[in-house]
C-alpha cells in the first residue's frame, strides 16, 4: 500500500517547496492514519 517513510518524506519536502498537490495529497494520507487509529 503506502511507504510511511516516504510520505513523511514528502511531508519535510513540502514543507520546503508548497505544492497543492503535494498539499492534498499528504492530507488524505494523514486523514487515512487518523481513520485506522
Amino acid at each position: 500500500m503506502i511507504s510511511t517513510k516516504k510520505q513523511f518524506h514528502l511531508l519535510g519536502e513540502n514543507q520546503r517547496q508548497p505544492s497543492p498537490s503535494l498539499t492534498n495529497q499528504t492530507l488524505c494520507v494523514y486523514e487515512h492514519f487518523k481513520l485506522q487509529a
